[in-house]
């Protein structure tokens, strides 16, 4: 969503759902591929009302949006999550966890999210995440049922010592934003991610067109059958490009559409 689907203000401009809603009626699937969680989808639901499935919290959640449910899911080993928190806490941090599609976090951390370079989400973060008094206690609480960290520092070189920390842990760690951290179980990512919902509707990658800008997106476009950069890409999703496209201010998303439509 973010950097692709959106545009730089959040939002999903008018011309992107038309195309959206073009591609069904032309006998394709559009699904979501994102690191966000069920709930943070919630201020798009009438955007979103045409799309059935998404790989959420980059690819530990797979759901049927119509249907309401979990269709797959991955969660971290309960012994991992005590090491990641204490590692992150090492730091001044803002600890995100998602469980069962659920967003939470501290009540006092969303109140100071400028503090962690992530302003452009406190809004979202107020309207959608679970706010709890301690989210160290409340991590450990439901440890077995957590499938995605996002951890937020001040800096990139405060970001690096909490990756150090915790070098050779079993865990994905993709970098996010300008200073913040993703985990994931390990092998979990949009990739995998795009392959569980590739099953369950019995396609095959090859058929599959992805479209993105950031690092957490390379393993979808190198696993999908013909891969999309936006505009405003990093050179890595670039270079693995097979088209590249505006962006995502100047109708990236829906020319990828098309361009996917035409082939």
């Amino acid at each position: 969503m973010d950097g692709t689907l959106l545009n730089s203000e959040k939002r999903i401009p008018a011309e992107t759902v038309r195309m959206m809603e073009k591609a069904e009626r032309a006998g394709l699937q559009c699904a979501l591929g994102t690191g966000r969680c069920l709930t943070e989808l919630a201020p798009y639901g009438e955007q979103l009302a045409g799309l059935r499935y998404a790989v959420l919290e980059s690819g530990g959640l797979v759901y049927d949006l119509k249907e309401k449910r979990i269709l797959h899911r991955t969660c971290f080993r309960a012994g991992l999550i005590e090491k990641i928190v204490a590692a992150s806490l090492e730091e001044d941090v803002m600890i995100q966890f998602m469980a069962g599609g659920e967003g939470v976090a501290q009540a006092s951390d969303i109140s100071r999210m400028p503090h962690y370079r992530m302003e452009a989400y406190q809004k979202l973060y107020q309207e959608t995440i679970r706010p709890v008094p301690d989210i160290r206690s409340e991590a450990l609480r439901r440890a077995g049922e957590i499938e995605k960290i996002n951890v937020f520092h001040v800096s990139p070189e405060a970001r690096k010592r909490t990756r150090e920390r915790l070098r050779g842990l079993p865990v994905e760690a993709v970098d996010a934003e300008q200073t913040s951290v993703e985990f994931s179980p390990m092998g979990v990512n949009k990739g995998r991610g795009l392959l569980d919902l590739c099953e369950i509707l019995h396609r095959d990658l090859s058929e599959c067109a992805a479209v993105g800008d950031a690092d957490n997106d390379l393993t979808m476009l190198g696993a999908a059958g013909f891969a999309v950069a936006m505009g405003n890409a990093n050179e890595h999703v670039k270079k693995i490009a097979d088209i590249i496209v505006a962006d995502n201010d100047h109708g990236g998303c829906a020319e990828a559409l098309r361009r996917v439509m035409a082939f």
